[in-house]
């Protein structure tokens, strides 16, 4: 195809394209669909671009996939991210063609061909650029081999990990009724600190480290959303995570000497 081609019904507009790479898009909807129920899935230029926000408000995602729809498009949906997921999964193809509207989607290959309804699209804005505007105090990059044993480690004594930061690396501390944790990356003079949930970023850390080897950035300052970045010249991935609001109580003063 050379250009777009329209359908036009009574009340209907339906849009065909092709996906270049449906392996691409199967991984970061599988990324996606680890913590997010639904997503906003929005086709711009040859560009898709999918923002979505759990329930309670605490993880947010942006993702943009590069020049992977064969024809510009100019529409936004939003579905059910396991029902897409499941449907791409019976295609095993490189590519796939599909059809959409307002209202659904159509995929199809040769053989066979599944339609999936359009869910209503979020009610309100997904605050993305009011999240890009945040100056975070320490952007610090990191292996997602040593993101999982800090996690897996201080996991033994707490479900919070508090991250405290200067502008050399950051520190990862907890401690529980048996004890305490501290691991230093980098961390020379501590400047201030934010406190997370583990199970939370466990959740994005399992589905991003199936899809990335590369090392991440981590971006963090004090009481604002945590952000860790995946990106290349083929995609980007941002997830945020809001601090939790009671505080950690972890005095350094008290932690055990280096």
């Amino acid at each position: 195809m050379t250009e777009i081609q329209k359908t036009f019904g009574p009340e209907i507009e339906t849009f065909k394209s092709t996906i270049t790479d449906l392996n691409l898009l199967k991984k970061l909807l599988r990324l996606a669909s680890n913590f997010l129920n639904e997503c906003d899935i929005e086709l711009k230029g040859n560009d898709i671009m999918m923002r979505a926000m759990d329930s309670t408000r605490i993880i947010m995602l942006d993702m943009k996939i590069h020049e992977i729809i064969e024809d510009p498009l100019e529409i936004k949906l939003n579905f059910n991210l396991r029902d897409l997921r499941s449907i791409l999964n019976f295609m095993k193809q490189d590519t796939l063609d599909f059809e959409l509207d307002r209202k659904r989607i159509k995929i199809k290959n040769s053989s066979k061909s599944f339609t999936l309804q359009s869910l209503s699209l979020y009610e309100e804005d997904i605050p993305i650029e009011s999240l890009e505007s945040i100056k975070y105090s320490r952007i610090h990059e990191l292996s997602w081999k040593t993101f999982k044993e800090i996690l897996r480690e201080a996991q033994f004594y707490s479900n919070v990990i508090e991250i405290a930061f200067d502008a050399k690396g950051l520190k990862f501390k907890n401690r529980g009724s048996h004890g305490k944790y501290n691991r230093n990356e980098g961390m020379e003079e501590r400047d201030d600190s934010s406190t997370y949930d583990i199970s939370l970023l466990n959740k994005v850390l399992t589905g991003t480290m199936k899809l990335f080897t590369e090392p991440f950035t981590i971006k963090i300052g004090k009481d604002v959303p945590l952000c860790i970045v995946q990106e290349n010249s083929t995609y980007s991935v941002k997830t945020w995570i809001a601090p939790r609001v009671e505080e950690a109580n972890f005095n350094d003063d008290e932690e055990d000497e280096d």
